[in-house]
């Protein structure tokens, strides 16, 4: 199995005492019952196609400033709202957040996808406001983000960090299936861990 995200909690190596919690014990249990080799793919499918398919999915194209994943894309004049609509559409989701007055209109706008717009990668979102970002369509966010963007003057919408690197993935497993022929390949939607009510 590959997995984009990691399969134990909390990201980094276990310590012993971390072995015996229930989610990292049931994973393990699940992995020796299977036999299964479990192998983390996370930077370089970021690299070749996450940002990427999400970025195209949006119709997002002309770079308005920055480079690599800082970059802050140019659109016609649009009212949040309708920005977080089209978020809605790409990535499946019934709901999103809005951190701003969905009235706001916008022209700038940069992808703190998957887990970039969360306040312990702030650094990342720092720099989108720097190269003009008005607003971040994210993957997750938290509210203390939410604040910082907010008191930096950029708007955001929160999808969910597994939504918006689906279409990636996906795009990850077919390029398996092309290069690896004769492996079957399955890839599983990865649905975001909440719900609304």
């Amino acid at each position: 199995m590959i997995c984009h995200e990691t399969r134990f909690f909390p990201q980094s190596a276990l310590k012993d005492g971390e072995r015996c919690w229930r989610t990292n014990r049931l994973c393990m249990d699940l992995m020796h019952q299977g036999g299964m080799v479990v192998y983390r793919a996370h930077g370089k499918p970021d690299c070749v196609c996450v940002f990427d398919e999400f970025t195209t999915a949006l119709g997002l194209e002309a770079v308005q400033a920055g480079e690599g994943f800082a970059r802050v894309f140019s659109l016609p004049p649009t009212r949040l709202a309708v920005l977080a609509e089209r978020a809605k559409q790409v990535t499946g989701m019934a709901t999103v957040r809005v951190s701003r007055d969905s009235d706001r209109e916008v022209t700038r706008v940069g992808l703190p996808w998957g887990g970039l717009g969360l306040f312990v990668n702030i650094g990342f979102m720092q720099r989108l406001v720097e190269n003009g970002g008005e607003a971040g369509i994210c993957g997750e966010t938290d509210e203390y983000a939410m604040r910082f963007a907010g008191d930096a003057g950029m708007a955001l919408i929160e999808t969910s960090h597994a939504a918006c690197e689906n279409l990636g993935l996906r795009r990850f497993a077919a390029t398996l299936t092309e290069e690896f022929r004769g492996l079957k390949v399955v890839f599983h939607e990865s649905r975001p861990g909440w719900r609304t009510l």
